[in-house]
């Protein structure tokens, strides 16, 4: 269920930016970018973690005497959140939209500036029914709130795009947390105790989670962080224009391969918790769990580089034809953060907040210490290169930081396939930008074709591949 509902988000999601590319053309595209980057920096800041740590604390209580009273401080602390960030950007209202400081949201009315106050108080009430729906185990009921979330949530979007531009930017950015909150609420109810706690037993049961959720929103704030400051950057010296194909690219390279990690991680981490006390079975897993997304991930990411300008006019238009090199040296970083995913996961199952966040840390440095010089040289082509080299750095301090947690080492048959998805990566690429090459679809093809029938043999488990997809959708 959990396949399906990934896949209508993306369906969805790319008939919605099609549409507001079309009708709001690349400008709009890269305000949209900076109130979406806003959105998810807040939701950082405010909702502490609490959608991942109350995942692991639900799920670890779901069987003793204590679990009603973990699902029902979850709930409550998170509506106590949502009303601190409510009250807290609406006191920063006047300053984000007549102050001084106007100009950092790219000059936005007080309409947008109010809608995002809005979805962001949203966002963060939604975190606790969908991290108690994820950490009981119903991943029906989280995958139903999702695609109602993202149907419905585009269908306002479209309503609204004619009644003004404004409008449409407004409800894009409100609408779909708004329903998800809706139904998770709604799917919540019947696993919560019906009883309301007081402050001191409130404070017992969540204080826990955030402190656990520090390091997960800390990385998470930072990445987001990071990802404001490029897009401003950007702004100020290429152009909101080019603000706009880096969010393309952007959309493309981390939400449309990211439905498949997401939809992964429902499942896997709460499995490997499970077992993170056994370093033998929690290595063990983490190497299968690599083998499994390497097989599934790295077609995806080979195909769509030659169907990069394809993707890019079919989801945006034919406007944002300048997202397609960066698009492409995104996706070979993509090949590099496929098996960090994995690595990522292995360190909040063992509770190692300060290795993980270092590790983000790390990322989020080298992104944006090689992007601004990069984005000088060479344009929005140096973003690509910057995102690649991140993510290497990235690879290379998670595996240090899992072999000091649990003894991790990577399989020789996971560190080959990585060579070779690199391989094969940089070989796409070298055929695409010989266009005249005589052959090069079937050669593109011939790459994917390969990889594929080489990771079912590599890791030997084509029946567990196909049974696992089964379980997935």
């Amino acid at each position: 269920m959990m396949g399906i509902s990934s896949v209508v988000t993306v369906l969805t999601s790319a008939a919605r930016y099609k549409f507001l590319a079309l009708h709001l053309g690349v400008e709009g595209i890269g305000r949209l970018g900076v109130l979406l980057t806003a959105l998810t920096l807040c939701v950082t800041l405010f909702s502490v973690g609490i959608g991942s740590s109350g995942i692991r604390y639900v799920a670890a209580s779901a069987e003793d005497s204590s679990g009603a009273t973990t699902r029902a401080a979850l709930i409550q602390g998170s509506r106590w959140l949502a009303l601190l960030s409510l009250g807290g950007c609406l006191l920063l209202l006047p300053f984000a939209t007549f102050g001084d400081y106007s100009d950092l949201l790219g000059g936005l009315s007080a309409g947008l500036t109010l809608s995002l106050v809005v979805a962001i108080a949203v966002s963060v009430a939604s975190s606790g029914p969908l991290a108690l729906l994820n950490g009981m185990g119903r991943l029906q009921e989280l995958a139903k709130a999702n695609i109602f979330g993202a149907i419905l949530g585009s269908a306002l979007t479209v309503l609204a795009v004619f009644v003004s531009p404004q409008a449409a930017l407004a409800t894009a950015v409100v609408s779909v947390p708004a329903v998800i909150l809706l139904f998770a609420s709604w799917y919540a109810r019947p696993f919560q105790s019906g009883h309301r706690l007081n402050r001191d037993a409130l404070w017992q049961r969540f204080r826990p989670m955030l402190v656990f959720g520090l390091a997960f929103s800390g990385s998470m704030l930072l990445a987001s962080l990071v990802q404001l400051v490029l897009r401003l950057l950007i702004t100020r010296d290429l152009g909101i224009e080019a603000t706009g194909h880096y969010q393309a690219a952007w959309t493309v390279a981390n939400v449309y391969l990211g439905f498949v990690l997401t939809a992964l991680a429902a499942e896997f981490y709460p499995r490997i918790s499970a077992v993170a006390q056994d370093h033998v079975e929690l290595n063990a897993q983490v190497n299968a769990q690599a083998g499994i997304i390497l097989t599934i991930g790295v077609p995806a990411v080979l195909a769509m580089m030659p169907a990069a300008p394809l993707l890019i006019s079919l989801l945006y238009s034919a406007d944002f034809t300048e997202a397609v090199p960066l698009l492409r040296w995104q996706l070979l970083g993509d090949i590099l953060k496929l098996m960090g995913w994995s690595l990522g996961f292995l360190m909040l199952a063992k509770e190692a907040k300060r290795v993980y966040f270092l590790s983000e840390l790390i990322w989020n440095a080298v992104f944006l210490m090689t992007a601004l010089p990069m984005v000088k040289w060479f344009g929005l082509k140096g973003l690509g290169a910057a995102y690649g080299c991140a993510y290497a750095a990235y690879l290379i301090a998670t595996l240090l930081f899992a072999r000091r947690v649990s003894g991790y080492v990577i399989s020789r048959r996971v560190l080959l396939a990585v060579v070779l998805a690199l391989i094969a990566g940089v070989l796409m690429e070298m055929t695409i930008m010989r266009p005249a090459m005589i052959g090069g679809n079937a050669i593109e093809a011939a790459i994917i074709l390969s990889w594929i029938v080489f990771s079912l043999y590599h890791f030997k488990f084509n029946s567990h591949i196909i049974h696992y997809v089964r379980r997935w959708i």
